[in-house]
């Protein structure tokens, strides 16, 4: 409702519909046994027995992320930012672009195994760089 009322979600129903569908995408994805929780709490040691499964899990979610944003569209559903946009975009800067967050080798692995989503999501940082210029670093 709030994006609508700004400008943030699409008018034409099957933008809207894939809108709706990647933000609970990824909101299954965090809410399943593949988020990455545990990677806080654990030591470097436990870290590195995490990495493989993170890796999988991972790959997996932006394998499919990486063929949707393919289509030429700048942004997830059209030219324009919408709330998905928020949602994976702001998954992107938080980890994918935060120096602060851990794994950076695999991270960048799996950027280099994905280049439309590294490059989609460098176009939403571009488009948010006013605001990721003055928040405060998101620690890890």
């Amino acid at each position: 409702m709030i994006g609508a009322e700004h400008g943030y979600y699409p008018a034409d129903p099957i933008a809207a519909y894939n809108c709706d569908f990647l933000i609970d995408l990824l909101h299954d994805f965090f809410s399943s046994k593949n988020y990455e929780g545990p990677v806080f709490a654990a030591t470097d040691a436990e870290r590195q027995a995490l990495c493989a499964p993170w890796m999988k899990a991972w790959s997996k979610y932006l394998g499919f992320m990486d063929e949707f944003v393919s289509s030429g569209k700048k942004f997830l559903v059209g030219d324009s930012i919408t709330i998905a946009d928020f949602w994976v975009g702001k998954f992107y800067t938080d980890m994918f672009a935060n120096d602060l967050y851990p794994f950076k080798k695999e991270r960048a692995m799996l950027m280099g195994m994905h280049p439309n989503f590294k490059n989609y999501g460098e176009r939403f940082k571009a488009e948010m760089r006013p605001y990721l210029d003055t928040r405060a670093p998101k620690p890890a």
